[in-house]
C-alpha cells in the first residue's frame, strides 16, 4: 500500500464553530479513495482526527499494525460520538453524516489493523460498530467478512459478503468475488453439519430401537423429487438388501 497525505484546507464558515473543510484526498488505510463529498462542513476536532488517521494509514503502509490501531483509536478520541438525542436531532445535516462516515472510516480502519495482529473477534466488534455509524460502508462488512471467516463464522461471513456486493453492484468487485468464493464453502459447511446431525440422530434412534431388537438401517427413506417429502420404508432384513 503506498501512503497518501491528507491535507485539510480551512475557509471561514457562516455558522458560528464550525470551519469550512475542504479534503484534497481522503483515503482509508489501504489507498483506495472513500466516498464522500469533496467539500463539507465539519467541527474543528475533525482536524485532529484526520491527522491521526493519516498518521494511521502511514503506519499500516510500513506493517505497523499495533501504532497503525492505537492512531486510530486517537482519531476516534477526537471524533466522538454524538449522544443518542443529539444523534437524532441531526442526523440529515451534513456535518453529522460526514461525522459518521468518519467515525466508520476509523473503526474499520481499526479493524483492519487487527485482523493483521490477529485479533479477529475485536476487528469483529469494530466493523460492527462502524456499520452502527455508516450502514453503506462497504469496506466494513468486507472487513467484518474477513474477521468473520477467520473465526470460523461462514454464514456471518458470507452474509458480509454479500451485503457487500449489494452496496458495490458489479460482477468484477472485491465483494463480489468474496461472496463467490465463500458460498461454496458455507454449503460445504451446511453439509458437514447435516451429516453431523444425522449421524447423532442414528446414534439416538438405534439407542431406543435397540431394546425391540431393531435399528435405523430396518428403515429405509426414499425421497420423492416431485414434493421434496420423503417415504419411510420398513425393511425386514437390512443386511441382505
Amino acid at each position: 500500500s503506498t501512503h497518501c497525505r491528507v491535507r485539510p484546507t480551512f475557509a471561514v464558515a457562516s455558522t458560528p464553530g464550525l470551519g469550512m473543510v475542504q479534503i484534497v484526498e481522503h483515503h482509508d488505510d489501504d489507498g483506495d479513495a472513500a466516498t464522500r463529498p469533496v467539500e463539507s462542513c465539519s467541527p474543528p476536532q475533525s482536524v485532529a482526527a484526520e491527522e491521526h488517521k493519516a498518521r494511521g494509514n502511514a503506519c499500516f503502509a510500513r506493517g505497523e499494525w499495533e501504532d497503525a490501531a492505537r492512531h486510530y483509536t486517537l482519531a476516534l478520541e477526537a471524533a466522538p460520538a454524538s449522544a443518542p438525542e443529539e444523534r437524532k436531532l441531526d442526523e440529515d445535516t451534513i456535518v453529522e453524516r460526514v461525522r459518521r462516515r468518519d467515525r466508520a472510516v476509523y473503526l474499520s480502519n481499526r479493524a483492519a489493523c487487527r485482523v493483521k495482529l490477529g485479533s479477529h473477534k475485536q476487528a469483529e466488534e469494530d466493523c460492527t460498530a462502524a456499520i452502527a455509524e455508516d450502514d453503506t460502508f462497504v469496506k466494513a462488512y468486507l472487513r467484518r467478512s474477513a474477521a468473520r471467516e477467520r473465526l470460523d463464522d461462514l454464514e456471518g461471513a458470507l452474509a458480509d459478503a454479500e451485503r457487500a456486493a449489494e452496496l458495490e453492484p458489479g460482477s468484477h468487485t472485491e465483494a463480489s468475488a468474496s461472496a463467490e468464493r465463500l458460498r461454496p464453502l458455507v454449503e460445504a459447511k451446511r453439509e458437514e453439519m447435516r451429516a453431523e446431525m444425522m449421524a447423532k440422530l442414528k446414534s439416538l434412534g438405534n439407542s431406543i430401537l435397540g431394546n425391540f431388537g431393531l435399528s435405523t438401517d430396518n428403515f429405509k427413506a426414499e425421497k420423492d423429487d416431485a414434493t421434496g417429502s420423503y417415504n419411510i420404508q420398513f425393511v425386514q432384513n437390512p443386511s441382505t438388501k
